[in-house]
C-alpha cells in the first residue's frame, strides 16, 4: 500500500516513540526497583553498624568488669590465706612471710593491668600504689 511520505514519516515516528516509551517505562521502573532495593540495603546496612556498635560498647564494659572481679577474687583469698597463716602460725612467721608475698603478687598484678587493687578489709578498689600500709 502507498502511502504518502508525510504520513510514513509520521506512523514511523508514532512507532517509534511507542517502542522509546515502552523501553523508557521499563528503565524508569528497574531503577524504582533499585531504588526500593537501595535504600532497603542501606537502611539494614544502618541498623547493622549501630548494633554492632551498641555491642561492643555494651560489651567490653562488662567484660572489664568480669576481670577486675577475678582480681578482687584472687586478693581476697591471697588476704584470706594470710589471716588464717597469721592466726596458725603468727604474724611473723615464715607461713605468713609467704602468704604476704602471695598477696602482694595478686595486688601487683591487678594493679598492672587495671591500675588498681582490691583493699578487702575496706572493701573498696584502691588507686594508688600503696598496699605496702595494708597488711
Amino acid at each position: 500500500m502507498y502511502l504518502p511520505r508525510a504520513t510514513q514519516w509520521a506512523s514511523n515516528r508514532k512507532r517509534q516513540r511507542r517502542r522509546s516509551s515502552e523501553s523508557e517505562g521499563v528503565f524508569f521502573s528497574l531503577n524504582r526497583e533499585e531504588r526500593v532495593l537501595n535504600r532497603r540495603f542501606g537502611k539494614t546496612a544502618v541498623a547493622a553498624v549501630v548494633a554492632a556498635a551498641l555491642l561492643l560498647f555494651v560489651a567490653a564494659p562488662r567484660a572489664h568488669a568480669d576481670d577486675r572481679g577475678k582480681c578482687q577474687h584472687a586478693i581476697e583469698k591471697a588476704e584470706a590465706r594470710l589471716d588464717k597463716a597469721i592466726h596458725d602460725k603468727g604474724e611473723h612467721s615464715r607461713e605468713a612471710e609467704d602468704r604476704r608475698r602471695d598477696l602482694n603478687a595478686e595486688r601487683e598484678r591487678c594493679w598492672n593491668q587495671y591500675h588498681q587493687w582490691w583493699n578487702g578489709k575496706e572493701h573498696r578498689w584502691e588507686t594508688e600504689h600503696n598496699w605496702e600500709d595494708h597488711h
